[in-house]
């Protein structure tokens, strides 16, 4: 009898009704309170709320390998190319969409959609943020919206949505 035992990647944290522990193939393999991944040291691990707040199954695969490795990647090109940091813990609205919401440090938040290419939302962002969005005022800004391709709006607290082509 052969006996093989293969050790699986935490990837993301996922919560809906409960959180969960989701590995790098996109399975649940665990129930996961938040305070009990802390004593863990999982702290770098991105959290997706997700906003239909469902129940999952364990064993259950409720997400593509490519869209954790989307939100991984967006996590790290957010901070290495345009020195933006974001809070671990995304939004979004159903696992499914692919819109997912991420808060920066600055207090303002990002939309990204995981159908339109990273690096061509990356290299949006880059132009607004040189050219329409002085880092001055990055601190009143309520969004930079990515999700639509070849447009990018965005909203300061204080005035109205604005369109950038």
């Amino acid at each position: 009898m052969i006996i093989s035992i293969k050790e699986r990647e935490l990837a993301i944290i996922v919560c809906g009704e409960m959180c969960y522990a989701v590995d790098t193939t996109g399975k649940i393999y665990d129930e996961m309170s938040l305070e009990e991944e802390e004593n863990h040291n999982l702290q770098e691990l991105p959290v997706l709320q997700d906003g239909a707040n469902k129940n999952f199954q364990l064993q259950e695969t409720i997400l593509a390998p490519a869209y954790i490795q989307y939100i991984n990647d967006a996590r790290e090109k957010l901070s290495s190319d345009l020195e933006i940091e974001i809070e671990r813990e995304l939004f979004t609205p159903q696992l499914i969409s692919g819109d997912i919401r991420a808060k920066t440090k600055e207090g303002w938040s990002i939309y990204l959609d995981k159908s339109i290419s990273l690096e061509k939302e990356m290299a949006m962002l880059r132009v607004v943020l040189k050219n329409k969005i002085e880092k001055e005022k990055r601190p009143d800004l309520e969004y930079i919206d990515l999700r639509t391709d070849n447009k990018v709006y965005y909203k300061y607290k204080t005035s109205s949505v604005i369109q950038e082509e």
